[in-house]
């Protein structure tokens, strides 16, 4: 008995031990992956503020929505996804509600700015561009909600949620197959007050040879023809042509190189 008994002690010793190894292992892990992508993204900052760029902090969210909000403005494809009545046929840009429009965007952009290089023109961000490095984590849905999403949920409903979910699910599913080891551009606008000066293609232009420079590679997502054409002149590949489940929302997924 007593033999059994230190036996049972001594097993639950090792598997107790083994769990604290586990963890362990875990810990360095995610320490090795924080630090990684500290030095990815903070080299990416330095460098960009070396060729001229404007690199935003959290005290420009506000600044990055509304050049999101007034880039993008009425958008078919982004009034399309967000029509409650569901196919866009019909909708009117007017249907979306504004408060609601301008929350979507902060939680957008918030969820990630931590892991993200946010690259403007100036400090009067005319112009934007986020980038995600590669392996990022990606944000949950209580993370969109923390970062502005319940305004948005309040103001446009709960149809918001389940298109956002079936929208970041596809996206990301679509990432991971084609981007996954790439920085990605996740967000691209320029004012509309600002458009057609080049603006865009500055930004574009300098972080694809930063990002070549770094040997790595980037991918993006686009819903516009026009848009798969600006980007193929940089040098980007179109990989899959599709449509986002349950929508009329074309999807073009593409890598450079």
């Amino acid at each position: 008995m007593a033999a059994d008994l230190v036996y049972l002690e001594s097993s639950g010793y090792s598997a107790t031990r083994a769990k604290l190894v586990q963890l362990f292992k875990y810990i360095c892990y995610i320490c090795a992956t924080m630090v990684t992508f500290y030095s990815i993204t903070e080299s990416f900052r330095n460098t960009a503020i070396q060729k001229g760029l404007y690199v935003a902090s959290r005290s420009d969210i506000p600044k990055l929505v509304e050049a999101s909000v007034d880039g993008y403005g009425c958008d078919y494809a982004l009034c399309q996804w967000f029509d409650q009545g569901g196919d866009g046929t019909h909708l009117e840009c007017r249907t979306i509600h504004p408060k609601g429009w301008i929350s979507t965007w902060k939680a957008n952009i918030a969820d990630v700015f931590d892991q993200s290089v946010v690259l403007a023109d100036s400090s009067d961000i005319n112009a934007m561009l986020m980038w995600l490095p590669p392996h990022f984590k990606e944000a949950t849905n209580l993370d969109w909600f923390l970062s502005g999403g319940l305004e948005s949920l309040f103001h446009m409903g709960i149809w918001v949620l389940t298109r956002f979910d079936t929208y970041e699910r596809y996206c990301n599913t679509q990432r991971r197959r084609f981007g996954a080891d790439s920085f990605y551009a996740n967000n691209l606008v320029v004012r509309k007050s600002s458009q057609g000066k080049g603006l865009g293609s500055l930004l574009m232009k300098t972080s694809l040879e930063i990002i070549s420079d770094m040997n790595s590679s980037a991918y993006l997502e686009t819903h516009s023809l026009k848009n798969v054409k600006f980007y193929q002149q940089l040098g980007f590949k179109l990989l899959c042509d599709d449509t986002i489940p349950g929508t009329k929302l074309n999807h073009y997924a593409m890598r450079l190189g």
